[in-house]
């Protein structure tokens, strides 16, 4: 009988991981949230469609070495791509639920349609914050959509997002100076070197890529 051992994937692809990153968790249950996006004909898709309530599955972790000390910065502009927001909304709520952190937070969200908006509610309600301000661009221009309407007030653009909105989004954060400043990133490669080309041309040195 062939010994199979518990490592992320074996040579019989009987074992596979992907990575998650937990948006919510409370420690008196000992429970986390994950935002996971179901993708038709995924492996890891495919798995999560066969659990119930009561089924056992392995997690490890955290990772990662980002940390933030209350305070740290002045103004914090996070830019974000697709389901790679979630690690930058915990940090952002973390910020928020801190009533003692007074730093002023944008974030920069973009996804493929309006239908693929993930945390749409919840960046909803975190702009009910003195402290918090979010844009939404879209790469793919909206059908008219009844089921799907754009809310009221709500900053989504029907657009993708330009090197001006970059600059934009940055220099109103830059009224007390460039170290005041931390830019978050989390992406894909093409997507944050677009974004890095306008800090570069900004002189912005604080940049954080998750």
């Amino acid at each position: 009988m062939k010994e199979i051992q518990k490592y992320d994937q074996s040579e019989d692809d009987l074992y596979f991981s992907r990575p998650y990153t937990p948006i919510a968790a409370d420690r008196e249950t000992g429970t986390f949230d994950v935002l996971i996006k179901l993708e038709p004909g995924g492996a890891m898709t495919d798995y999560l469609l066969t659990l119930s309530i009561g089924s056992s599955t392995e997690w490890k972790g955290l990772y990662g070495d980002f940390v933030w000390k209350r305070n740290q910065h002045r103004n914090v502009v996070a830019f974000v791509q697709g389901v790679a927001i979630a690690p930058v909304y915990s940090v952002l709520r973390a910020i928020l639920d801190d009533q003692e952190d007074d730093t002023r937070l944008t974030m920069c969200a973009c996804f493929r349609d309006l239908q693929n908006v993930l945390l749409r509610d919840e960046l909803r309600s975190m702009a009910s914050y003195w402290n918090f301000r979010y844009e939404v661009y879209l790469s793919r221009r909206m059908a008219h959509c009844p089921s799907l309407p754009v809310r009221y007030a709500e900053p989504i653009h029907d657009r993708r997002l330009e090197a001006d909105d970059i600059e934009r989004l940055l220099k109103r954060s830059l009224s007390d100076g460039n170290q005041s400043l931390l830019v978050l990133l989390c992406g894909t490669e093409p997507f944050t070197t677009f974004i890095k080309s306008s800090l570069v041309k900004l002189e912005i040195e604080n940049c954080y890529t998750f």
